[in-house]
C-alpha cells in the first residue's frame, strides 16, 4: 500500500523537528507541573539529590529515616508522579492543540476525560516498563541462573524463553504503534489497526526513533544529574535543594514532551498521508467513471460489426435484385 511505503523515518523526524518548537510555547504546563512535583517531594521528603549523601540539613530527616513510613512515603511518591506526569500529558497535548489555556488550577481539576488520560497514559507506561522489568528478571543470573546452563526439562527451557519473547516484542509493538498516544488526544480513540496498517513493512521507523530519542535523554540527564549533584555537594542549604529538586522535575517533564511530540509528529505522518491516499483514491474513481461515461456514449466494436454487416447484406440484396432484373 502506498502509505506504508511512504511512512518513514525521515519524514518522521522531519515532522518531529516542526512541532519540537511548540514545547516552548507550552512552557506555562512545564513549569506549573515542576512546581506542584517540587511541592509533592518537599512534603513526602524525597529529595533528589541533597539528600543522597547522609549530609543534608533539616529538610532530610523525613527521607533519612529507615523504617516502614519511608519506604510507603516513597511509593507514595512514586504513585503521585506517575498521576501527574499522565495528566501533564493531557494538558500538553490541549496546550500545542491550542484547545484551552492552561491554568495551574487545570492540574487539579477531576473530570472523567482526565482520569480515563491517566489511565490510558499509565498502561502505555505499563506495557513498556512491566515486560522490560520482566525480561531483565529472567536474564538476571541472580535469580534465574540460566547463563550457567540449560535446564535439563525442557519444558522449563520453553517457558523461559517463551515469556522472554514475549516481553520483548510487547516494547517493540508499543514503539511501532506508539502514535496512538497521539491518536487519543487527538481523536478519543486509539485504532490499532489502523497503526498496524500504517506502519506495515516500516516498523523500524518508530522503533529506531523512539529508541534514538531515549537514548539522548539518557545521555542529557547523566550530565544534568553529575551538575545538580555537584551543586548539592557544594551548596548544601534548603534553597539548593529546592531548586535543584525543580530542575529535575522540569528537565523530566521536558523528556516527556519530546516523546509526546514524537508521538505527535506520528500522528501527522500518518494523517497526512491517509488524506493523500484517500485524495488519489478519489481521482482513481473519478477517471474510472469518465472513462464509463465516455464508453457509454460511443459505439462498441461489435455494434460497429453489426452495423458494416447489416449494410454488407442490404447491398448484396440489392444487387441481386438488380440482376433478376
Amino acid at each position: 500500500m502506498s502509505k506504508a511505503r511512504k511512512y518513514g523515518m525521515i519524514r518522521v523526524m522531519s515532522r518531529w523537528m516542526d512541532v519540537v518548537p511548540q514545547i516552548f510555547g507550552a512552557w506555562r504546563v512545564l513549569a506549573g507541573y515542576a512546581v506542584v512535583l517540587t511541592v509533592l517531594s518537599a512534603v513526602l521528603g524525597r529529595w533528589s539529590y541533597t539528600c543522597s549523601s547522609g549530609n543534608g540539613g533539616f529538610w532530610c530527616r523525613l527521607s533519612e529515616r529507615g523504617d516502614g513510613l519511608s519506604i510507603g512515603l516513597a511509593i507514595l511518591w512514586l504513585v503521585c508522579a506517575f498521576c501527574f506526569y499522565c495528566l501533564f500529558a493531557r494538558d500538553f497535548y490541549d496546550n500545542i492543540l491550542k484547545r484551552r489555556t492552561f491554568r495551574l488550577a487545570d492540574i487539579f481539576v477531576v473530570s472523567k476525560q482526565r482520569l480515563a488520560a491517566v489511565g490510558v497514559f499509565l498502561a502505555c507506561l505499563l506495557s513498556v516498563f512491566v515486560p522490560c522489568a520482566v525480561l531483565l528478571y529472567i536474564l538476571n543470573p541472580m535469580h534465574l541462573p540460566i547463563w550457567h546452563g540449560a535446564n535439563p526439562d525442557w519444558r522449563i527451557e520453553l517457558i523461559y524463553y517463551t515469556v522472554a519473547f514475549i516481553a520483548t516484542a510487547i516494547p517493540l509493538l508499543i514503539m511501532r504503534c506508539a502514535a496512538g498516544v497521539a491518536y487519543y488526544f487527538n481523536e478519543g480513540q486509539i485504532p490499532f489497526r489502523k497503526l498496524y496498517e500504517a506502519t506495515f513493512n516500516r516498523a523500524y521507523a518508530g522503533i529506531f526513533a523512539f529508541l534514538l530519542l531515549s537514548l539522548l535523554c539518557v545521555n542529557l540527564h547523566i550530565g544534568v544529574i553529575r551538575y545538580f549533584s555537584r551543586l548539592a555537594a557544594t551548596h548544601n542549604l534548603l534553597i539548593t535543594a529546592v531548586a535543584t529538586e525543580f530542575g529535575n522535575n522540569l528537565v523530566m517533564l521536558l523528556y516527556i514532551s519530546l516523546f509526546l511530540a514524537l508521538f505527535q509528529a506520528e500522528y501527522l505522518v500518518i494523517k497526512e498521508q491517509e488524506e493523500v491516499s484517500a485524495a488519489e483514491d478519489a481521482a482513481v474513481a473519478l477517471e474510472a467513471q469518465e472513462q464509463e461515461v465516455a464508453a457509454a456514449a460511443k459505439p462498441t466494436g461489435k455494434g460497429k460489426k453489426s452495423a458494416k454487416k447489416k449494410k454488407a447484406q442490404r447491398k448484396a440484396k440489392q444487387m441481386r435484385e438488380e440482376g433478376e432484373n
